[in-house]
């Protein structure tokens, strides 16, 4: 299971993640970054994250694996400022609803991480942190779209979270 998770974007899917995570898969450490510091100030009082950060910085080392929960069209913009940061063993995933404009954009970059893409089939017609619930994925579909090159272990370890 993974140790270090990190979290871009801490809105409904990427605060519902981090509870899940939390409290269902019994991660320990989890770093989030978000525009708004409010959400992040939130979060780490509920115990939800551990640390965060206002940029994509160095709490993002050694990762395991970091979601980005942003809109499609930044999904790639964030995977970039992330590639000089994560380890070449670290997963980069998304939550994006469409996936091969985004696939495209990151697959040059698949040599500075492991993508695997994904598009939680959950959601609710509220947004922000404070919409977010530990359950959301629960009975839910969760489509991964691995990169060409993603090692059948890290595409395992992934379903199995």
């Amino acid at each position: 299971m993974y140790k270090k998770v990190g979290i871009v974007g801490l809105g409904l899917i990427g605060g519902s993640l981090c509870k899940a995570l939390r409290n269902r898969c019994g991660v320990e450490n989890i770093v989030a970054f978000n525009r708004s510091e409010d959400v992040l100030i939130t979060a780490k009082s509920e115990g939800v994250i551990n640390e965060y950060a206002l940029e994509i910085n160095e709490i993002f080392k050694d990762c395991d694996i970091v979601f980005i929960c942003t809109p499609v069209d930044r999904i790639p913009f964030y995977a970039e400022k992330l590639a000089p940061i994560v380890g070449k063993n670290c997963v980069i995933s998304d939550v994006g609803s469409t996936k091969e404009q985004i696939y495209n954009e990151m697959k040059p970059m698949c040599d500075s991480f492991i993508y695997i893409g994904g598009h939680p089939m959950a959601g609710s017609e509220r947004f922000r942190y404070n919409a977010s619930k530990e359950h959301l994925f629960e009975n839910a579909y969760y489509i991964i779209a691995p990169a060409e090159n993603a090692p059948s272990d890290k595409v395992s370890e992934f379903k199995d979270m």
